[in-house]
């Protein structure tokens, strides 16, 4: 699969094998369908929602870094599961102490492991270095 962002929207994609015309050797050929659109559930000037996603199994996860205010701005990642062939928000996770700064500008999915990057953060209090930091999440039912 892979991903189209255009402003406040992510297009999901999903490779399909389609059987060629009859005669050997039978092969097969890619096809790409057009699965979904995601919008971002508050769609907001250069939030970037899109900035990163991420799939395993049946959760998504969308990264939106310029979501918030202030300087730099603190981000959300936005949580999905596929239910009866559509995605649907689950959760729109806010970035705990120490990892605001850009939450989400990168995100991964392993199992029931969600991590989001925040690459602005000071984890080491308001005075330290934005030397950023990762969040992890254990998902239920993952």
């Amino acid at each position: 699969s892979f991903w189209s962002v255009s402003g406040a929207r992510v297009a999901v994609y999903v490779r399909v094998r389609a059987r060629r015309g009859a005669g050997p050797p039978a092969g097969h050929r890619d096809e790409l369908r057009h699965a979904a659109t995601l919008r971002s559930p508050a769609p907001a000037t250069s939030a970037r929602f899109g900035a990163s996603v991420a799939v395993d199994g049946g959760w998504l996860a969308v990264g939106e870094p310029g979501a918030g205010t202030g300087t730099p701005r603190a981000g959300l990642v936005h949580l999905h599961a596929l239910r009866e062939g559509r995605w649907t928000l689950q959760a729109s996770l806010r970035a705990p102490a120490g990892a605001f700064g850009w939450h989400g500008a990168a995100v991964a999915l392993a199992g029931a492991d969600l991590l989001a990057g925040a690459p602005f953060a000071r984890p080491h209090g308001a005075d330290g270095p934005r030397c950023g930091a990762v969040t992890h999440w254990r998902l239920a039912g993952g």
